[in-house]
């Protein structure tokens, strides 16, 4: 016991010290119910292993109601909601401490604004009705504006990669509501509000994979949140499993305060992945995409329920995303921006052997049995309204999406086929932990330029997935893809 307890501690050590390889796997070692309703709904800390700096928590909602779920949210975990969610605003206006009181109250008024004129418009009721629910659980702790709280988290997730980009949304806005807009006033918006604008996310990544090129034909997927790193909301890392009262159960992963499915896999099977695409085609008029993938989850049993879900709700701003479908062993990718959505199975031809327009070289490498996206696209309409052309972001962007199609092809000619650490260790690999130069290892030196902060391996037939979180603060912030992948075995909470 002694020798086994001394292994465990220098293993911690080594880990702080010298960071830990990509794909390193981990485990819940203890689960811990802090909190229970009389409804089913639990808190539930995850002790994990190798050890994270703060546990992961799991939030299992139950109820005849969204209401009542979103109710015992507020309720349960309001508190570190409130907490996640005032390090993130501070974040935001890091260098700015004589002013940062008035930026926030601007900032909030401007996010209130933009969700209730326009993205709420298009959310459906069950997720207004679990706002509303999580207002009351919050105030009954002593927690107030939860619901602000949460549809601000649900706007700024939303936002477009480049600050510059949010333009076009407000001029969809004006034209909206106005018959028509000078170019002044366009070089006025752009100037004022553009400009000013920060980045709120980066190069994430998404693939499915299967058939042929896997273990037991079985399909495997992964997604990357590549964003503002450090903002110090991984002290609450949060699994959350919903019961929808008349639809599917489904899980997300990500941090408290930020509420909806940055990622996530539903009881049927199906896995839910999202990637940027800087377009020109931008606007709130839409359903915000966190709560559009849980849509999916929901009411989708298969890929085409989840295809007709995507085409029968609207887009806001450019996206790539991803559905992955165990039932069907296959996977669709979706181009998205407002007004039109292109979707692709494997081996499309608008990809295989596609000609960059800005170089003329070949950048589509698709794969028979699989598919993958980073941050750019190959439909016609795409590639005509792309914003980052002539940027790093572009090139780094094929990079990532050359190093997905590099390490099946390798896999292929090996005779070798994706399990669960192969699906674990290429969804590290495309995380951004540094500044690009050799993604295959973690180095502690380049962690300052990564953005990584959320990776997750999914293992859909099984129900079963593979979470990393960016973990520590300050000098010490480790990406996540760099941190290690606790195994959760989500049929116990299905």
């Amino acid at each position: 016991m002694k020798m086994k307890f001394l292994f465990v501690v220098l293993l911690f050590i080594f880990a702080s010290a010298f960071g830990y390889d990509i794909g390193t796997m981990g485990q819940v070692t203890q689960k811990t119910t802090l909190k229970s309703t009389e409804r089913g709904s639990e808190l539930i800390q995850l002790d994990t292993s190798p050890v994270y700096e703060h546990p992961v928590y799991l939030l299992n909602l139950h109820g005849d109601t969204s209401y009542d779920q979103g109710y015992d949210a507020g309720y349960l975990f309001g508190q570190q909601w409130d907490i996640n969610y005032d390090a993130l605003l501070s974040s935001l206006f890091e260098g700015y401490d004589n002013i940062e009181p008035l930026l926030q109250k601007i900032t909030e008024a401007f996010l209130d604004w933009q969700w209730s004129d326009f993205l709420s418009v298009e959310t459906p009721q069950e997720y207004l009705d679990e706002m509303a629910g999580m207002k009351d659980g919050g105030m009954q702790i002593g927690v107030e504006d939860l619901d602000l709280k949460t549809s601000r988290g649900v706007t700024l997730a939303n936002f477009p990669s480049d600050g510059d980009d949010f333009v076009y949304i407000l001029i969809d806005e004006y034209k909206s509501t106005h018959p028509s807009l000078t170019k002044r006033e366009i070089e006025l918006l752009d100037g004022v509000i553009g400009k000013s604008l920060a980045n709120f996310g980066h190069q994430c990544s998404m693939f499915s994979i299967w058939g042929s090129r896997t273990e037991s034909s079985r399909l495997f997927s992964g997604r990357n949140l590549d964003w503002l790193n450090d903002l110090g909301i991984n002290q609450y890392k949060l699994v959350t499993v919903h019961h929808p009262p008349n639809g599917i159960p489904h899980t997300t992963v990500g941090f408290g305060g930020l509420w909806g499915s940055l990622t996530g896999m539903s009881q049927k099977g199906l896995t839910v992945h999202e990637a940027n695409l800087e377009s020109s085609l931008d606007s709130f008029r839409g359903f915000p995409w966190v709560l559009r993938l849980r849509h999916v989850m929901a009411y989708s049993s298969n890929l085409e329920e989840g295809l007709n879900m995507m085409l029968s709700t609207n887009n806001t701003v450019g996206f790539n995303h991803m559905i992955g479908s165990a039932p069907d062993n296959s996977a669709l990718a979706f181009e998205t921006m407002y007004g039109y959505t292109a979707y692709f199975s494997d081996m499309d031809e608008r990809e295989d052997g596609a000609i960059d327009p800005q170089t003329g070289d070949v950048y589509g490498f698709p794969l028979k049995d699989a598919l993958y996206r980073t941050n750019h696209g190959y439909d016609d309409v795409t590639v005509d309204k792309y914003q980052w052309y002539g940027m790093h972001a572009y090139d780094d962007s094929k990079q990532r999406y050359n190093a997905f199609f590099s390490y099946f092809s390798d896999l292929e000619s090996d005779s070798s086929l994706v399990g669960v650490n192969e699906a674990v260790e290429i969804t590290s690999i495309v995380g951004k932990k540094g500044d690009g130069s050799d993604e295959y290892e973690c180095n502690p030196d380049l962690y300052y330029k990564g953005e990584n902060i959320l990776s997750v391996a999914f293992d859909p037939s099984k129900l079963t997935m593979y979470a990393a979180w960016e973990d520590k603060s300050g000098d010490d912030w480790t990406p996540a893809t760099c941190s290690p992948y606790v195994e959760l075995d989500m049929i116990q909470w299905f």
